[in-house]
């Protein structure tokens, strides 16, 4: 703008093809960086919404809510699962085996909770 020009600031600063070429190449190099922050920020927000709901929930006291009548069934599928005790296996580092061993003896991991089996014999 000629104000601009009158006020000498076009003399301030100036770039010179050298420099604008670096910075284009500068940003896109950066741009996949730039990328994965931006989706990292999105999950870290998503992460922070669904824990604020969680509270949120807990703290009313409400049991799970089903959002369809056909997804109750026996196993309780569209709740989510109890918490898991931090035994000495969690302590230790394994606390993925842990958790399913616990949910396992609850029957909580969709599989059969079989713990004995009997044989019997017929005669004949």
């Amino acid at each position: 703008t000629p104000r601009y020009i009158e006020l000498g600031a076009d003399q301030v600063m100036k770039h010179t093809p050298e420099e604008k070429e670096s910075q284009k190449e500068e940003e896109d190099v950066c741009e996949e960086l730039k990328v994965i922050v931006r989706r990292e920020i999105d999950r870290q927000r998503w992460r922070g919404e669904m824990s604020l709901r969680a509270y949120d929930h807990k703290k009313r006291g409400k049991e799970a809510v089903v959002v369809d009548s056909l997804a109750s069934t026996s196993q309780d599928v569209g709740k989510p699962l109890p918490l898991v005790d931090k035994d000495a296996a969690w302590r230790s580092g394994g606390w993925i085996a842990s958790a399913a061993q616990q949910r396992r003896a609850k029957a909580l991991d969709g599989g059969s909770a079989v713990t004995k089996i009997r044989l019997t014999v017929a005669k004949g």
